[in-house]
Formats: C-alpha cells, sequence, structure tokens
C-alpha cells in the first residue's frame, strides 16, 4: 500500500514525509477492508438486517493530515480537529433507495449514536443494571443504588431517515460542548462549545500545538488548489457581513489570530463562517459572556482526570496503566486492576466529601493549637508550596513546546 504512494503528486506526501505517505496508505486499507466487509455481508444475504455507521473521531493531525479548509488539527478544537466526515448505509432500519446520496447538514455529537441507533432498532432508552459477573455464579450489587444519569444525546435519526427538520432549534439552541480542559488553563475555564451557529473556545491549551501550531494557519499544504480551498471559506464573505453589521474592508475576513489566548476568546458563526476566521466576540459581547459562563459552569461539574492527562490530581499514574509493565500481551491495553479491585467514580468521590462530624473534629484540633505552634505550621506550609510550586513550574514548562506532549489529547466528535 506504502509503494501506491510513494511517487505520488502530493508535494508534501513523497518520500521524505513518511509519515504522510504511511498514512495514507492506512487509509487505503480501511477502503479494501470495508469492502471486504459489505461484500461478504451482502453475498451472506445479511444486508437486509445490516446497519453500517462510519465515522472518524477527529480531524487530520499535523504535518500529515488534511483538515483544508477548516483551521486547526487533531488534539485541537478548531473545527479542524473535531469536525469530521460520516455515513450511514445498510438495508434495514428505513434505509430507503430514496435517502441513498442525500445528505445531513445538522450538528451531531458522537454521544448522539447511542439514543440514535436505539431508535434506528425501534427500541427506547431503558435503565437496566446487570447484576451477572463474568465466569461467575455471585450477584454483583455494586450499582443497585446508584442514581440514573440523564443520556446526553439525543436522537437524530428522523431528521437522518425522514428528512425531519428544526432549523430554529439546530440554529439557535441546540448546545453541544466540545471540549472542556482545565490542564494548563490560565482562565475559570478552557475548552470550547457550541451553541445553535455559534461557537465559542478559549484557551492555548485546546488550541495550539507549539511549536508546529499556534492556531494562527489555515494548512493548504495538501490542497491541489489553494485558491478554490480559500473562496470556499469566504465566499459568504458578504453575507456575513451585511448579517452581523460589520465591515471588513480588507483582502482576508481574519481578524482571529490569538483570540483564544484572550480572557474574552473567541466566537464564530459556524454557518457563515465555517473556516473560524471572524472573531465576533466584540460584536455580541453579551453572547460570550454567556457562553463563558456555560463553560464555566462545565469545568466546575467536571471532576479530576483519573488517568492519563500527566496531571497532580490524577489518580493513576501512566506506569500502573502501561501496558508494557501490566498486560500479559504488552501489545494491547487491558484493565490495570481487578474487578473485585476497583474503586468506582461514585464510590471515590463520595468518599471525598466532608461531613460535619470531620468539620467539628478539625474545628476542635484547631482550637487546641496554640498560636505559636500553629505559625510555626503556617509558615512551613508557605515554604512547602512555594518550593513545590517551583519545581513544578521548572518541569512543566514547555508543555506546549512539543508534538509528543500534545499526543495524549482527546477530543469529542462532532460529525456533520
Amino acid at each position: 500500500y506504502i509503494a501506491l504512494y510513494t511517487d505520488s503528486q502530493d508535494s508534501m506526501a513523497a518520500a521524505d514525509n513518511h509519515d504522510r505517505v504511511t498514512m495514507k496508505a492506512q487509509t487505503t486499507t480501511i477502503d479494501d477492508a470495508v469492502r471486504s466487509i459489505i461484500s461478504y455481508v451482502q453475498d451472506s444475504g445479511l444486508w437486509r438486517d445490516t446497519l453500517i455507521v462510519f465515522s472518524s473521531d477527529n480531524g487530520g493531525q499535523k504535518l500529515f493530515g488534511d483538515n483544508a479548509p477548516l483551521r486547526g488539527y487533531k488534539n485541537t478544537s478548531w473545527e479542524g480537529g473535531v469536525r469530521s466526515a460520516a455515513f450511514v448505509t445498510g438495508g434495514c432500519c428505513s434505509m430507503t433507495d430514496a435517502l441513498r446520496g442525500s445528505t445531513f447538514s445538522y450538528p451531531m455529537h458522537v454521544t448522539d449514536w447511542y439514543a440514535t441507533l436505539l431508535s434506528a432498532a425501534g427500541l427506547e432508552v431503558q435503565y437496566v443494571r446487570s447484576t451477572r459477573l463474568y465466569q461467575s455464579s455471585a450477584v454483583d450489587e455494586t450499582w443497585s443504588n446508584t442514581p440514573r444519569i440523564q443520556l446526553n444525546g439525543m436522537n437524530m435519526w428522523p431528521f437522518i431517515t425522514q428528512h425531519q427538520t428544526d432549523d430554529a432549534f439546530f440554529e439557535n439552541e441546540r448546545e453541544i460542548l466540545l471540549n472542556v480542559n482545565n490542564v494548563w488553563c490560565p482562565f475559570s475555564s478552557c475548552g470550547a462549545l457550541r451553541r445553535g451557529r455559534f461557537k465559542y473556545i478559549r484557551g492555548d491549551n485546546v488550541g495550539t500545538l507549539l511549536p508546529e501550531y499556534d492556531g494562527s494557519d489555515w494548512d493548504r499544504s495538501f490542497v491541489y488548489d489553494a485558491i478554490a480551498a480559500e473562496q470556499w471559506c469566504q465566499e459568504r464573505r458578504d453575507e456575513f457581513a451585511a448579517y452581523h453589521g460589520v465591515s471588513i474592508t480588507f483582502d482576508s475576513m481574519v481578524n482571529s489570530v490569538g483570540c483564544q489566548s484572550t480572557e474574552t476568546g473567541c466566537l464564530f458563526d459556524l454557518t457563515l463562517d465555517p473556516c473560524e476566521y471572524y472573531d465576533l466576540s466584540a460584536v455580541y459581547p453579551e453572547l460570550q459572556a454567556s457562553l463563558q459562563q456555560r463553560l464555566d459552569a462545565y469545568q466546575s461539574e467536571s471532576v479530576v482526570p483519573l488517568m492519563g492527562e500527566n496531571y497532580a490530581n490524577e489518580l493513576a499514574s501512566k506506569a500502573e496503566i502501561d501496558p508494557q509493565t501490566v498486560c500479559a500481551n504488552p501489545n494491547f491495553w487491558c484493565p490495570y486492576k481487578s474487578y473485585d479491585q476497583v474503586e468506582w467514580e461514585h464510590q471515590l468521590y463520595a468518599s471525598m466529601k466532608v461531613t460535619d462530624e470531620d468539620v467539628d473534629a478539625d474545628q476542635y484540633v484547631m482550637r487546641t493549637l496554640s498560636v505559636l505552634p500553629f505559625m510555626s505550621l503556617w509558615l512551613a506550609t508557605c515554604v512547602g508550596i512555594y518550593l513545590v510550586c517551583n519545581h513544578e513550574k521548572k518541569r512543566k514548562h514547555g508543555y506546549f513546546t512539543t508534538a509528543e506532549s500534545t499526543r495524549l489529547e482527546l477530543q469529542p466528535l462532532v460529525v456533520h
């Protein structure tokens, strides 16, 4: 497969860019594998009972992925990082010939698939907790008293297969959290949030991949016609200016370079500006403030990462979960604890709650301390915090200066 692309016309896919060649070869192997699977299903007479969903998880990676003409890459929250193509096909579940080749443009989040696929199968969401254990006759009561959690996704099947529309809802109300990440965030919250046609993004930790990418360019390296890509980004420029009451007097409508680094963040109209050129935060300060407060709320509700963020409060270090050291087969990820050893999230965070008895005990201890020992303890704590923070600052400096450090960032999926 690599041989197919070593002599490619792609200016950055020649032999001097092995990663680009490898990525294209891998994509071709997926194409061939999907063709083989579908051919087998059809030849076996299973097509009428089959629904196929094909979707990527994020945009292409910097240096060898192609997200043009959109802005950004994998591990960023720009549209090039979170927006992806997808399709559904098959012979069941209302997939009629009239639907084939049609497109669906409402924004859809990966969490929508659960309710959507249940609907496609004619099922309703139910809260059923299994009490069976693997290879055991014992009854598992671990989840018997846990609360029900509202589903994040919505059923999109009527919009996909029945041409149902709700332009007002998707234009003005549909809210999709793309990312929230307080690791290396200097603000009250960092991340990206979409509400209707508007998108809000704030924080270099979700908008840059330094030193390779500072969020300020739109890569056209792999595009055969860069001029056409630029024209697509600005084809609704005049409509954009009239709709939002702004004047664009320069050749490019780009005014958003570096806006993610500011306290205010960036605000975009993805309907008329899908390439995220023009920051509207100064035009709609109330909307910007509303989305910022909403992102703050999401951050306040989020929990400390359990693992994998290289974060001081994580509950499992990378060494504890590295398949090279904890898995019988080091080539695959595996559970690093047995089921009966795991403290589940609801147990972990329940144990962290402070009770009235704890508060009373703390107050009693404080009252018994004399002023001098208390002041000594306070000064020692301050010195300790200073030394730790100084050490951490030196250790963590440059987190955004290597591609490897950003490789582990995960992004939610939005498919259009």
